[in-house]
């Protein structure tokens, strides 16, 4: 159970900093004059949800 908790919790991690990323790519578009039409909402850990099958895009990548 904690094995399955730590991973979880490492690809929680994973998807923020992938999040993070794709958040400063949409900012410097903007900044750049181009308009991203999918709003860029905050996110915590806490209000995070992991996406279904976001497990197996780590593991193809």
């Amino acid at each position: 159970l904690e094995m399955a908790e730590s991973n979880r919790l490492s690809t929680v991690a994973a998807f923020q900093t992938v999040s993070q990323h794709h958040q400063q790519q949409q900012q410097a578009q903007k900044s750049t004059g181009q308009s991203e039409t999918v709003p860029v909402a905050p996110m915590s850990s806490s209000e995070l949800p992991l996406p279904e099958g976001w497990e197996i895009k780590v593991d193809s990548e």
